[in-house]
């Protein structure tokens, strides 16, 4: 069972190298919607990607469609947005 055991932690060595333990380790967070290039910029909303409105509707926690309403209404930068979505909530819509 020993030599069983050294030869797995042999070949997972291998194919695993120390050089990058955090990327074996830490899988990316699943509920990270957005692509990479979207990533770098947190201060727009590209209400043409599809997957990005979508990250926007689950971190603002409203709908697609909401999201979609508040670009068209205040443009598409994320605090005039925000406070877009929070007035709407406030002024009696939900």
């Amino acid at each position: 069972m020993a030599r069983k055991q050294k030869k797995l932690d042999k070949a997972l060595t291998e194919s695993f190298p120390a050089s990058d333990p955090a990327a074996i380790l830490q899988p990316a967070p699943a509920n990270d919607l957005r692509t990479s290039d979207a990533k770098a910029d947190m201060d727009h909303i590209d209400i043409d990607d599809e997957q990005e409105v979508r990250f926007w509707a689950q971190e603002l926690a409203v709908d697609v469609a909401r999201i979609k309403e508040a670009v068209d209404a205040v443009g598409n930068k994320v605090e005039p947005v925000r406070r877009y979505l929070k007035a709407e909530t406030v002024g009696g819509r939900s």
